[in-house]
């Protein structure tokens, strides 16, 4: 059973990799195109690699949201680490920790300001299907699939004929750098389509939109949208890896009150320690302590997801260990 990034981090390394990525550019055979989609696919299925990704978006100039991320990939383990600012400049740290035995995970912070953790243990047919992590689900296999070469075709139509927006150019020791930008105007039908689309919805749940007195840009259903640049850049190295991705837009938006923004979104992405990575726990007792025998013995059943906290030492608090979730009055 081939195991993957939580759902935040998939969004942010293949989602908006692929996306803005591949906005920039078009598809030919030979093409810097056919390099740059084939190192994203090939990076796709890696284990044994560090991912760090940072997320930020601008409203106007100043910074509304940004999102530090790590993922680091280990043959028989991963471990990915959320670190989240919002516009009042609050912070949030998360992480999330997987093997073929348990998955072990940060929460949210209780009204109190305490922090608790979970943990499930693999049941007997989760561990048969182990079979190692990737950054995706995606396998070797998978490239000479029916279903993947549909997402190919899919991918390459959407792009359209953006070809003369890319270039490469060779930065030494074997990395070649691929970079193109657009405008909105440039951009495929299908895209500009969704785009209306997008607005047309905004439109019809402005409707039953009532402000507040904390709504965020966000929030606030818009009447236009505007793309005025998308841009990328990637590194590939001689083993056709990415090892460097920056990419971003900037879009200009009026909401339902007339107000414009100008949203400039961006993403890099580093993969480092390529065949070295090998993530372990953040709390190493957890594998000591929370064995089949001791949930069995203590909840009767293993599938449990046992929730727990750190005492002032850092060690697990054994009067705090529960298989129920924590009120948020407390």
């Amino acid at each position: 059973m081939k195991r993957r990034l939580p759902v935040r981090l998939i969004c942010l390394v293949v989602a908006f990799t692929v996306l803005m990525g591949t906005l920039t550019v078009a598809a030919i055979n030979g093409s810097p195109y056919e390099t740059l989609k084939d190192a994203i696919f090939n990076t796709l299925i890696e284990d044994n690699v560090t991912v760090r990704a940072e997320f930020t978006i601008r409203v106007n100039g100043e910074v509304n949201e940004s999102a530090l991320v790590y993922g680091v990939f280990g043959n028989e383990s991963i471990l990915s680490i959320e670190y989240d600012y919002d516009e009042w400049g609050e912070s949030t740290t998360q992480f999330s920790f997987q093997n073929a035995d348990m998955s072990l995970q940060s929460n949210l912070v209780m009204a109190n300001g305490e922090e608790w953790y979970s943990v499930r243990i693999s049941n007997d047919i989760e561990r048969e299907r182990f079979t190692g992590f990737t950054i995706s689900e995606l396998t070797a296999e998978d490239r000479d699939s029916n279903m993947f070469r549909f997402a190919e075709l899919a991918v390459d139509m959407v792009v359209g004929n953006l070809r003369n927006n890319i270039s490469i150019a060779n930065q030494g020791n074997g990395i070649r750098r691929i970079s193109g930008a657009v405008t909105g105007s440039q951009l495929p039908e299908i895209i500009r389509v969704g785009i209306d689309w997008a607005i047309e919805d905004s439109h019809r749940r402005s409707v039953h939109f009532t402000p507040r007195d904390d709504d965020r840009i966000f929030d606030i259903p818009i009447q236009s949208l505007a793309i005025d640049r998308i841009y990328g850049i990637a590194d590939i190295d001689g083993d056709d890896h990415l090892t460097y991705i920056n990419a971003g837009a900037v879009i200009t938006i009026v909401d339902m009150f007339g107000t414009e923004s100008v949203i400039e979104a961006e993403m890099t992405i580093h993969f480092t320690d390529r065949g070295t990575s090998n993530p372990q726990s953040p709390i190493p007792e957890v594998e000591t302590l929370f064995t089949r025998e001791f949930i069995e013995y203590h909840f009767d059943n293993i599938s449990r997801t046992i929730h727990f906290q750190l005492d002032a030492n850092g060690n697990i608090d054994q009067d705090s260990i529960s298989d129920r979730w924590p009120s948020r009055s407390n």
